[in-house]
């Protein structure tokens, strides 16, 4: 049971250095626009990390402090999947001129 909470741990740790990572934000929105199958992927990935902080947050031995960044994190995700889901990049799009949006395009390659 200890093995599979430090790996459930481990995989969360990795969720929240690759996906809810600020730097690596633009490049997330990116991949889920043009990829569907990613975005599914992510969007699920994210749900179960959300579940697990939810549980995490439920538990009655948490310290206050631990309960401000559980929290800080569920907020990440939640605003992380609502940019996905309205499919945030199209912003980011719309901001680029006509050639940088060209070069931007994923079909064209």
């Amino acid at each position: 049971m200890i093995y599979l909470f430090k790996l459930s741990f481990i995989e969360r740790n990795q969720l929240i250095e690759n996906i809810l990572d600020p730097k690596n934000k633009e490049s997330v929105l990116k991949a889920c626009f043009y990829d569907e199958f990613e975005k599914k992927n992510v969007i699920k990935r994210l749900r179960i990390l959300e579940d697990k902080i939810d549980l995490s947050l439920r538990s009655m031995d948490i310290s206050l402090e631990n309960r401000y960044e559980l929290e800080q994190e569920l907020l990440k995700v939640n605003e992380l999947i609502i940019s996905i889901e309205s499919d945030d990049y199209v912003r980011k799009l719309v901001e680029l001129s006509p050639e940088e949006r060209r070069l931007d395009n994923w079909d064209c390659f």
